[in-house]
C-alpha cells in the first residue's frame, strides 16, 4: 500500500463502491464508473445509519451512548 498509494486508493475505493452499489449494479455498470458511483451513493443515502467497521466500538458508542 505504501509503495503504490494511487493504485491502492483506486482498488480499495472501487471495492467499497462495488459493495455499496451491489452485485446487480456492478454487472450492469462495470464499464460506467460514474453510474456505478451514483448507484452506490443512492444506496448509501438510503441507509438509516452508517457504521464504520474499523471503528465499530467508537461508532456504537456514539450511536448509543448508554
Amino acid at each position: 500500500l505504501r509503495a503504490e498509494p494511487d493504485l491502492a486508493r483506486k482498488t480499495l475505493g472501487n471495492i467499497q463502491t462495488e459493495y455499496l452499489a451491489g452485485a446487480a449494479a456492478v454487472a450492469a455498470y462495470r464499464s460506467q464508473p460514474e453510474r456505478l458511483l451514483a448507484t452506490a451513493r443512492e444506496h448509501l443515502a438510503a441507509c438509516d445509519g452508517i457504521l464504520l467497521a474499523e471503528h465499530l466500538p467508537e461508532t456504537l458508542a456514539i450511536v448509543n451512548p448508554h
